[in-house]
């Protein structure tokens, strides 16, 4: 991949989301629900007053009396289910019914309401990456992938994608064009195996160097995660403000604003301001992942995990909140 002129740096700023939802072709992925409805359904609680799923709890709450038992506004002192009472709150929750509220990186982003999410974790052999959204984003692996890596996400057991950096990605038909200036998001998680050549992780784009269309890559010069906007060969670029690491996941979101410009996120921080823009006539080659023009250049080199596509800007409250739970903070 050639080297690319240089012109500026970048911003987000969040709106509102889509009416998208991923409430229905999730609802199989939700886990198991105990006694107390928490995401801890299969761990051990310390208290509650049914056993969860394969394990057993260790405390009984006393049975509550009065006209709006079970929900007693003024005489708990444990609450014994995860809705506290309506006009006073219980003294100290028990810990299952605090640890209920902690939610897994797939709802995180399942309630962002993303136009397509690749979990990437499907078994070797596979030739569908699927598209857990249901809106039929479902796109095809290609050349050197092997799949079954392990993944990116804490506490988690699902997997990623190994790219071979040569021939690898995974083809995605006729989306995401984002023409003219409308406002995206694009999200991942990234463990490169090599960071001295050009290796472009997502984006739509024809030619190389693109003539048209978006592209997110490592630029080696930095070594930057680098996006660019590219219209009629002008390229307008912004960098991530934190390096890749050879061998290291990152989380790596890019976000466009009409009127502002695009932003590079790295591990929930955001690069610097880019105030140059173009309006994209559009490509007419197809979405990829782990790679560039089509699949045809620009292979990844290393792992990715858990890519999604939003058809408005992602806030950065939920930036850093998808990178909090994806880390297991």
């Amino acid at each position: 991949m050639a080297p690319r002129l240089r012109l500026g740096a970048v911003l987000v700023l969040a709106v509102t989301p889509s009416a998208c939802t991923l409430l229905d072709p999730l609802s199989g992925l939700v886990p198991p629900v105990g006694d107390d409805g928490g995401g801890d359904a299969v761990a051990a609680d310390a208290n509650g007053d049914a056993p969860d799923v394969g394990t057993s709890d260790t405390w009984t709450p006393p049975t509550e009396s009065g006209s709006d038992a079970p929900h007693d506004a003024t005489t708990d002192s444990q609450s014994d289910s995860s809705t506290m009472d309506v006009v006073v709150k219980d003294t100290t929750p028990p810990s299952d019914v605090q640890d209920s509220a902690a939610l897994a990186y797939y709802q995180v982003v399942a309630a962002d309401s993303p136009q397509a999410y690749w979990r990437l974790d499907e078994a070797a052999g596979s030739t569908t990456a699927h598209d857990a959204t249901g809106n039929g984003h479902n796109g095809t692996y290609k050349g050197g992938v092997t799949l079954g890596a392990a993944g990116a996400i804490a506490n988690d057991q699902d997997t990623a994608v190994t790219f071979d950096g040569a021939s690898g990605y995974v083809d995605v038909p006729s989306a995401f064009a984002f023409a003219a200036m409308s406002n995206f998001t694009l999200e991942a998680w990234l463990k490169p195996t090599d960071v001295s050549d050009y290796h472009a992780w997502i984006g739509r784009n024809d030619g190389q160097p693109p003539t048209e269309g978006y592209l997110g890559y490592i630029d080696p010069a930095g070594p930057f995660y680098e996006f660019e906007r590219t219209d009629s060969g002008t390229k307008i670029y912004a960098n991530g403000s934190t390096a890749p690491a050879v061998g290291t996941w990152a989380y790596v979101v890019v976000t466009y604003k009409s009127g502002v410009g695009s932003t590079v996120w790295v591990n929930g921080q955001a690069g610097a301001t880019e105030a140059t823009d173009v309006s994209l006539a559009g490509a007419t080659s197809d979405f990829v992942i782990g790679a560039e023009n089509a699949g045809a250049t620009s292979w990844w080199a290393g792992e990715i995990d858990e890519v999604a596509v939003y058809d408005y800007v992602l806030a950065a409250a939920s930036i850093q909140q998808h990178y909090a739970v994806g880390t297991g903070q």
